[in-house]
């Protein structure tokens, strides 16, 4: 932009992504506050429910010796206590299932076996299992390629409101990968993430209208959206909000800034929808 010096660009930016910053925590105040403060996990009073055969107990044991929550870390113990809780069809812990057996976590690796531990869970109605056998299906891991089923277990996880879905489901229409290249089916499912405060589909929205490739370019749009991407601490966003603020004029950042602000106060609640396939 000509005649304002560069630093100047800069510190607005980082003035711009301060604000934003700001807004959301002091938004966010008030529910931190009223919160119940996180308690440490009672491994005793798990075990003792896990040896009574209650599944979701013997889930929580399985987790516990996953993650470390509580006791030593202990990838046997795991796989053992969440094997008891998958026989009785906990979907969570036949997820989880899926991951250690893909990766051999404790037990020997065999991506076969966790794919049909994510199929179970996914049966079973898990949105992050549904996700992870449609990532499967779409890459070829554990089984060909299957663009037809990545699509659909995607959609399922899209249904009850997973993210990550909606922004795979994006972008395979965007691509044309295994399915026929639609733009704008792409940019409803970009939107439905962005409208809902998901920040990768905030920054894929934006990015969109930043480079104008397959839609019409609109900065203050891109703007818009890279704001409230680099809010939510999107390291990409703030790269691209770098860019566009060197480059737009005044009115344009300003225009831009104006419309993150009524998306963070809530003015833009007709856009902010329950999360659901669009």
């Amino acid at each position: 932009m000509i005649g304002i010096p560069d630093d100047f660009q800069r510190a607005t930016c980082r003035r711009a992504v301060f604000l934003f910053a700001a807004l959301h925590a002091f938004a966010s105040f008030a529910t931190a506050a009223d919160a119940p403060p996180a308690t440490e996990p009672n491994v005793k009073q798990w075990r003792a429910a896990a040896d009574r055969g209650d599944a979701e107990a013997q889930f929580q044991m399985g987790r516990a010796y996953d993650r470390g929550l509580g006791v030593k870390t202990n990838a046997t113990e795991a796989v053992r206590w969440y094997l008891k809780a998958a026989a009785q069809d906990h979907p969570k812990a036949q997820n989880n299932l899926g991951d250690i057996y893909e990766n051999g976590r404790g037990v020997p690796k065999d991506p076969e076996a966790g794919l049909r531990w994510y199929r179970r869970a996914a049966d079973l109605g898990d949105p992050k299992a549904q996700y992870n056998l449609g990532f499967r299906h779409l890459k070829g891991m554990g089984t060909g390629k299957d663009a037809t089923s990545a699509l659909f277990w995607f959609r399922k996880a899209a249904e009850q409101g997973y993210m990550d879905a909606f922004i795979r489901v994006g972008g395979m229409y965007l691509e044309g990968d295994g399915v026929t290249k639609n733009v704008a089916e792409a940019l409803r499912w970009f939107r439905a993430a962005a409208d809902w405060g998901d920040a990768k589909g905030q920054f894929q929205l934006g990015m969109m209208y930043h480079t104008g490739v397959d839609v019409p370019k609109n900065p203050v749009e891109a703007c818009k959206w890279m704001m409230l991407a680099a809010r939510q601490g999107y390291e990409d966003a703030d790269h691209v909000l770098g860019q566009l603020n060197s480059t737009l004029k005044p009115e344009q950042f300003a225009a831009g800034r104006k419309l993150a602000e009524a998306f963070v106060a809530g003015k833009d609640a007709a856009a902010r929808r329950p999360a659901k396939e669009p």
